[in-house]
């Protein structure tokens, strides 16, 4: 279990310090990522660093502009009024249908 916990606690301080890293400005590096891990004596595993190096500095910027992801955005004001137009729409075909059946009736 204790294991386990370990291997949570690096990730976590993995994820961090490479945010931590790349809002400041700094280089996202394994050195910088050994600097912060003893800096607050935790020891990482080697491949934890190397993997968290290599994060791309483009999907770094883009997580922490918007650190809820790229599929759950707030709707904006535009796209409201899009879908009320098309409810609207929807609406009035419903309606010409009823319109155009109410005299005719098959069954």
């Amino acid at each position: 279990m204790k294991e386990q916990t370990q291997g949570l606690e690096q990730k976590q301080l993995c994820i961090l310090s490479v945010l931590l890293l790349a809002s400041t400005g700094n280089e996202v590096s394994e050195s910088n990522l050994k600097k912060i891990s003893e800096h607050l004596k935790i020891k990482l595993d080697s491949y934890l660093v190397e993997i968290f190096s290599k994060i791309p500095k483009e999907k770094l910027s883009e997580i922490i502009k918007n650190p809820f992801g790229g599929g759950v955005s707030a709707p904006s004001a535009e796209a409201a009024e899009v879908k009320q137009e098309a409810k609207k729409e929807e609406e009035k075909k419903e309606e010409e249908e009823e319109e155009g059946s109410s005299g005719f009736d098959l069954f």
